[in-house]
């Protein structure tokens, strides 16, 4: 792929934290697919998908008595897949500890499912049924700076000075006080429940990353080489003056003292970094580009 179009996904994914199965799945933490659920050592090589559809059809093997071995699934985005189960499969309805699969897998419901997936063929892992309640929720993205974590709820202040507070489920990550985040948000009725969280750090990182993978890369043409590094540059310089806005909005809008120590390490932590891109701390056209790749 190159790196031209690897650009514009990366700065998507800043908004694009959670995927349509993420926020169906929001009620069960443990089967939220963040950013970190398939990268752990037990999945290296292997390709997850989140699939959000509504059964259309049920096939059966040939055991006495029969057992389901595939559903076919009426997705929006891909069209009708079909999807095999088996004994590992585990299944999910949000509010209970345990589902069988007869209480999952019926003709008609809509199910949300983790699947792997390999030459095109997809094995669920996990199947969760959608509630009533979830259809009727929606998804929103929300940047901003985590002014509070207690009790299972954080605060924050977004961009535009707005305060807040949003449920959190246990174990999601990234949610510490001073954080500049872009949090993915299931909002039904009045309830905000957190389903994923980016920090602003990681965004960057990852620009970065991208930017010393393109520095050093010696196979690409030279024009689009130097368009994309400056591309990415620009990038950068953006995300970071989005930083320090928000800090700073988020500065003016708290008294309380602790919290404010935070924000204004975090401010002084951005100045440095941009004092550091001013002088030259990313890499540029003019830089060697012999050098290893930077993780």
């Amino acid at each position: 792929m190159k790196i031209s179009r690897i650009i514009p996904v990366i700065i998507i994914s800043i908004a694009l934290l959670a995927t349509s199965i993420g926020a169906a799945l929001a009620d069960d933490p443990e089967v939220t697919p963040s950013a970190t659920t398939v990268a752990t050592p037990a999945a290296a090589g292997v390709k997850y998908q989140g699939l959000v559809g509504t059964i259309e059809s049920i096939s059966w093997n040939s055991d006495t008595p029969p057992v389901i071995a595939a559903i076919t699934l009426d997705t929006t985005a891909r069209g009708e897949l079909e999807v095999a189960v088996n004994s590992d499969t585990i299944y999910k309805i949000p509010g209970q500890t345990e589902a069988t699969q007869a209480e999952v897998i019926t003709e008609g419901k809509r199910v949300a499912i983790l699947a792997t997936e390999e030459e095109g063929i997809y094995t669920a892992t996990r199947v969760m049924l959608i509630s009533e309640k979830a259809n009727r929720c929606q998804v929103q993205h929300i940047n901003g700076v985590v002014m509070s974590v207690e009790n299972g709820v954080m605060t924050i202040t977004t961009d535009d000075g707005e305060t807040i507070t949003i449920d959190m489920p246990n174990g999601l990550k990234g949610a510490v006080v001073g954080n500049m985040i872009c949090a993915a948000v299931r909002q039904c009725e009045k309830e905000k429940i957190c389903t994923g969280i980016q920090t602003m750090d990681q965004v960057r990182e990852r620009l970065q990353t991208h930017l010393a993978d393109v520095v050093s890369n010696r196979v690409e043409n030279k024009i689009e080489k130097n368009k994309n590094i400056e591309n990415l540059n620009r990038w950068l310089e953006r995300l970071q003056e989005r930083n320090q806005e928000m800090l700073n909005t988020a500065l003016e809008n708290t008294n309380n003292e602790q919290v404010r120590a935070v924000i204004q390490n975090a401010i002084q932590n951005a100045n440095q970094n941009m004092n550091q891109n001013s002088a030259g701390g990313q890499p540029t056209s003019n830089q060697n580009s012999g050098g290893g790749k930077n993780h």
